[in-house]
């Protein structure tokens, strides 16, 4: 089974246009998405690479979308306007409050979703199944563990079990995304022992450039299990475990 985490950016739409990307770690599974005329395509969010290149034709996946949430008592002014969420089926949710922009952001986001999913197979028999995790903005511990609570669901094996290889973008959302999920995955490695993190990647944009740097930060991951594990290995110097780490690195 495969796993695709993504946050709705709560940016204005306008900077939200869509980019090329540099893939940086050259994993096949970031590559530019070509057009019909064989030409790079752009997209809004760098989640569309891995679900173009890495979805089998017939396949289905599963597609995680975190929704960042206003307090009940947010106030709607003339820069940000609040508004009960509408969601991909046009249900109302008047218990999730987003902003304008949010609201926008999800709704590019399922149209580029529905109209490249899976345009890189040739049959076009892929499908996906949509979970909204809805993320107070206020970062408080008790909305962080039900953060991680909702995204370590999301990558239990269903009944047919198996692993779960996960593909994430953290380039959105809100700032303790990338240190909770880092968590997750450690968790997930170590304990439910059903996970595989694939890709996990960021991407800063920058005005005016015709093409954004994709960092693929999986690595970080893997170094961190190693870390953990380092007693283990008797490894008892962080700065050897390290260098090990390197040379090995070095080879490859």
């Amino acid at each position: 089974m495969k796993r695709f985490i993504a946050s709705i950016s709560t940016n204005t739409p306008d900077k939200l246009k869509a980019k090329l990307f540099i893939n940086t770690s050259e994993d096949p599974a970031l590559a530019q998405p070509k057009a019909a005329d064989g030409s790079d395509r752009g997209v809004i969010s760098p989640i569309m690479l891995p679900l173009y290149n890495a979805v089998a034709p017939g396949e289905r996946v599963g597609i995680s979308l975190i929704v960042t949430t206003e307090d009940a008592d947010a106030v709607s002014n003339d820069e940000t306007q609040i508004a009960p969420f509408i969601d991909e089926k046009g249900t109302v949710r008047p218990d999730r409050l987003v902003t304008a922009d949010t609201q926008e952001n999800f709704v590019r986001f399922m149209k580029e979703l529905d109209s490249f999913f899976c345009k890189g197979n040739a049959d076009k028999t892929a499908a996906y199944d949509l979970e909204i995790i809805f993320a107070p903005r206020e970062e408080t511990p008790a909305n962080s563990i039900a953060l991680m609570r909702a995204l370590l669901d999301a990558m239990v094996p269903g009944e047919a079990g198996g692993i779960v290889e996960v593909y994430a973008d953290v380039s959105f959302g809100i700032r303790v995304l990338t240190v909770l999920m880092q968590m997750i995955f450690r968790y997930a490695n170590n304990v439910q022992d059903t996970t595989v993190v694939k890709t996990v990647t960021y991407s800063q944009y920058l005005p005016g450039a015709e093409r954004q740097k994709l960092q693929d930060l999986s690595y970080l991951i893997h170094l961190d299990n190693a870390l953990h594990h380092a007693e283990g290995l008797s490894i008892r110097s962080i700065g050897t475990l390290l260098d090990l780490i390197e040379s090995t690195i070095d080879e490859a």
